[in-house]
């Protein structure tokens, strides 16, 4: 890798935590607001079938613009309102608000840590290495830290520096987002390894930046590197330390 890393960034979902089938985790969101989102928008059917297509319209607009290879980040309280609109209900902005945190506390409560994880980040730390976290997702980058596990209490004291593209307002592979992380750092995109499970954003997003190397995981999910674009596999995101080493 030429001269010695000095840090390490991960992605977060599908790396660090393991993250809820979709389709399971719309009907867990559902049951949870149900209850009481009825109540405040009286266009919604009592039996929740316009409830239920609001949120799966909304996963739709998610997935469909990752499909797309879309850079810019959708912002998350829009996409409920368009989502709900798309189905003839407009909601009112206090529900749209209460519909976001639902989800938020939901997300927090359904992703599963990695087993290797918080012992890898401790032996990293204490081996010398900075560590920050650089991940395309929805949720709002604040919330994510008072809330995500791996994120919660450890923003600081274990992890330095995180970059949400729903701060940034750019997804990777896009450079800006591994960039907002290395420059709170203070890094140069050569002093770092990038760990992560996709090709396009977690392996040839960081390398083109000029990044010392890359690692895919296969943990959670499995892009097969058949050019061998990656400096290595790990089958366990904890194997990275023996890579290190």
């Amino acid at each position: 890798m030429g001269k010695r890393v000095r840090a390490v960034l991960f992605d977060y979902g599908h790396t660090l935590v393991d993250v809820p089938k979709w389709e399971e985790y719309l009907l867990q969101l559902q049951a949870e607001v149900a209850p009481w989102i009825g109540a405040a928008v009286p266009d919604l059917d009592g039996d929740g079938v316009l409830l239920s297509r609001g949120l799966h319209a909304g996963m739709d607009l998610l997935e469909g613009s990752y499909s797309q290879g879309q850079i810019e980040e959708l912002e998350m309280r829009q996409l409920y309102r368009d989502a709900f609109r798309s189905q003839g209900v407009t909601l009112p902005e206090r529900v749209v608000d209460e519909l976001v945190e639902a989800d938020h506390d939901l997300f927090a409560r359904a992703v599963r840590v990695a087993e290797t994880a918080p012992s890898l980040l401790e032996e990293l730390r204490r081996r010398g290495y900075r560590i920050g976290i650089v991940s395309n997702n929805i949720f709002y980058q604040e919330r994510s830290i008072e809330l995500f596990p791996l994120l919660r209490g450890q923003v600081g004291p274990v992890v330095e520096a995180v970059a949400i593209s729903s701060y940034v307002g750019r997804r990777k592979p896009d450079p800006s987002i591994y960039q907002a992380v290395l420059r709170q750092m203070g890094l140069a995109p050569e002093d770092v390894v990038f760990v992560g499970d996709r090709l396009r954003e977690d392996v040839r997003g960081p390398l083109g930046l000029g990044m010392a190397a890359a690692y895919l995981t296969h943990e959670f999910r499995q892009e097969p590197d058949e050019a061998g674009e990656a400096a290595a596999t790990l089958q366990r995101v904890g194997d990275l330390g023996a890579y290190l080493a």
